[in-house]
C-alpha cells in the first residue's frame, strides 16, 4: 500500500505572516491523470480522509484548512477567500494539474469557491451533503461548537477555538444556485436520506432536486441509512462511491493530451 505522507504548503492567501497548510498525501501526480482532493468538514483534519484515501488509486490528498490538525492558526483569515487561498496553496505545492475535487458538509462551499474561481482544473467534483452555500455563523455558535465532542473528545483538540471564533467573526454567506449550470464537469452529490439517524442530513430533497435540475452533468446518490454523516454512517458504501466515481472522470480524460506543465498551477500576476 503507498503510504500517506503529510506534507504543509503556503496558504495564497496573502496573510501576514504566512499561513503554513497541512495535508496528507498518497503518490505523486501523473501526467494523463487527475488527482483527488479532499476537503473535510467544518472540524476535520486532514486525517479524517484517510481511509478514503487509501481506498483511491493514484494521486490523493486530503487538506487541513487553518486551524484545523497541523495547520497554522492565524488571528484573523477565516471568510471564504482564506480558505480557498489555503486549498490553492496545497494544490500548487503537491503540483496538481487537474482533479476531482471532493468537499464534505461545510467543506462543500470551500470547494464550490475554489470551483467558480479555477474551473478549468477540475475533472469531477463530489459535493457531500449540503446546500450549495458558505453560510455565515450566527451569533454564539463558536461557542455551542467549542462545547462539541467528536470521537469521545472535545472538538478542540481538531479545531483550535481561535478558527471557530474567526468563522463567526468574519465569515459571510455565499450562494452558488447561479454558478451550478456553469459546471459541465461531472458533478456527483450525495445525500444522507435516514429520518432516525443524528445528525440528520443537511440536504433536502427539494434541494437535492435543485442539484440535479442545475447541474449539467450533474448525480445525486441517495444515502438511505445515512444522516448527515455519511462518511461514518456508511463508510463502505461511500467510499466504494466515491472511488466509482473518480475511476469514472479518470476514464474521461485518459485519452486525451498530457496535462499542462509550467512552474505553477495559478497565474501569478
Amino acid at each position: 500500500m503507498t503510504p500517506l505522507v503529510r506534507r504543509f504548503a503556503r496558504s495564497r492567501t496573502p496573510d501576514i505572516p504566512p499561513v503554513r497548510i497541512a495535508y496528507l498525501e498518497k503518490g505523486h501526480p501523473h501526467p494523463l491523470e487527475p488527482s483527488f482532493v479532499a476537503i473535510p468538514g467544518i472540524w476535520e483534519p486532514a486525517e479524517r480522509a484517510r481511509p478514503l484515501l487509501e481506498a483511491l488509486e493514484g494521486h490523493a490528498l486530503a487538506v487541513s484548512l487553518r486551524g484545523r490538525g497541523e495547520s497554522d492558526t492565524p488571528a484573523t483569515g477565516y471568510d471564504l477567500a482564506h480558505h480557498v487561498g489555503d486549498l490553492e496553496g496545497v494544490v500548487e505545492a503537491a503540483g496538481v494539474r487537474k482533479m476531482v475535487l471532493l468537499g464534505f458538509s461545510r467543506g462543500v462551499g470551500y470547494a464550490l469557491g475554489f470551483a467558480r474561481r479555477h474551473r478549468e482544473l477540475l475533472a469531477g467534483l463530489v459535493l457531500v451533503d449540503s446546500r450549495p452555500r458558505h453560510s455565515a455563523f450566527p451569533p454564539g455558535r463558536a461557542d455551542l461548537w467549542k462545547a462539541h465532542r467528536v470521537e469521545g473528545r472535545p472538538v478542540t483538540d481538531f479545531i483550535r477555538p481561535e478558527a471557530l471564533e474567526g468563522m463567526e467573526r468574519e465569515a459571510r454567506e455565499v450562494i452558488f444556485w447561479d454558478d451550478l449550470p456553469g459546471f459541465a464537469m461531472p458533478v456527483l452529490v450525495l445525500q444522507g436520506t435516514s429520518p432516525t439517524r443524528t445528525p440528520p442530513s443537511n440536504l433536502d430533497d427539494a434541494d437535492a432536486a435543485r442539484y440535479g435540475e442545475l447541474l449539467p452533468r450533474g448525480e445525486v446518490e441517495r444515502f438511505e441509512n445515512s444522516g448527515h454523516l455519511i462518511p461514518d454512517d456508511e463508510p463502505e458504501r461511500y467510499r466504494a462511491t466515491v472511488c466509482r466515481f473518480v475511476a469514472h472522470c479518470r476514464d474521461r480524460i485518459a485519452g486525451s493530451a498530457h496535462l499542462p506543465a509550467g512552474m505553477g498551477v495559478f497565474p501569478t500576476g
